[in-house]
């Protein structure tokens, strides 16, 4: 499903619910929704079974989500926490790698500071 046939069916589904229709014209979906919703876009909603379209002039559309809608609906909302969750693990683990590569190379600096004193007494001494 593209960008604007998910943005106007999250529209339907946030306007009415399964069995309680709702009336919305395309200046509402404009608005509220995806700039690029046409007639053809909700009518395409209604043949893949998303939405329930009772009326349908062009403008205006009297419609209700259907079951398979709402669960698409939802299993994106899912999926999208999934991600977030999967991206706040990713920087979570950024850090502490950040926190291990420095501490690592502080670590190798004042062992190599160390071993060029080593070297230079023992030249010295010598």
């Amino acid at each position: 499903m593209d960008r604007v046939s998910r943005a106007a069916l999250e529209y339907v589904c946030k306007i009415s619910s399964p069995g309680s229709p709702a009336v919305a014209d395309i200046a509402d979906f404009k608005a509220e929704a995806e700039q690029n919703v046409s007639a053809a876009t909700i009518k395409e909603l209604a043949l893949n079974g998303f939405i329930k379209l009772k009326y349908s002039d062009g403008e205006n559309f009297c419609l209700e989500p259907q079951q398979k809608g709402m669960e698409y609906i939802l299993a994106a909302k899912g999926d999208a926490t999934a991600e977030n969750e999967k991206v706040a693990a990713c920087v979570a683990s950024g850090k502490k790698n950040f926190l291990y590569g420095f501490l690592g190379g502080m670590l190798g600096g004042a062992l190599a500071v160390l071993l060029a004193a080593a070297v230079y007494l023992i030249i010295k001494l010598v």
